[in-house]
């Protein structure tokens, strides 16, 4: 990303809202962020429920888990706390539970299934996800959590990861449990 953002400022953009891509023989056009542009190529990495894989009419087959999972993001600097702590992290327990943590550009995120029997609405309870923070690094103060929400994992490919000048990659190409 930063050898592409040196030799070409615009190349790349974050949290963009695509809207609809087409593309001709030597040129992809995509509207993003209300934004026409044009490029030789497009790799869309806007994930699973990429607007540039549905506009070119691939499938995405495949099956959904039928688990629950949260994901937090946190805004705290697990680095220094937790040896040996890196920036993408799987951790199992002794007594069967697991839980990833990735550093992101301005947060941590953790990912973990909720206590079996607990409901989605009680995952989220403020006090259970200060809990499940709190059993990987105990602390007095709250974590302030930027985010908690429910999700699902998936096995999914699309049909193609190329269709002419257009390419995906990342959650917009594949989803799967890394674990």
């Amino acid at each position: 990303a930063e050898r592409l953002t040196a030799e070409a400022p615009d190349a790349i953009r974050f949290n963009a809202k695509v809207t609809g891509v087409s593309q001709t023989v030597d040129k992809v056009r995509v509207v993003c962020n209300g934004e026409e542009l044009t490029a030789d190529w497009l790799v869309g990495c806007d994930g699973a429920s990429s607007i540039v894989r549905i506009d070119l009419g691939l499938g995405f087959d495949g099956e959904t888990y039928p688990v629950s999972n949260v994901t937090l993001g946190i805004r705290f600097d697990f680095t220094g706390h937790i040896p040996g702590l890196l920036n993408v992290n799987y951790f199992w327990s002794a007594n069967g539970g697991s839980f990833s943590m990735f550093h992101t550009r301005d947060m941590w995120r953790m990912g973990y299934s909720p206590p079996r029997g607990m409901s989605d609405e009680d995952a989220l309870k403020p006090e259970n996800v200060q809990a499940q923070v709190n059993s990987v690094l105990p602390r007095p103060a709250p974590y302030d959590i930027a985010v908690a929400r429910i999700y699902r994992i998936h096995k999914r490919v699309a049909s193609a990861f190329r269709v002419g000048r257009i390419l995906l990659a990342g959650d917009a190409a594949h989803l799967n449990s890394p674990s």
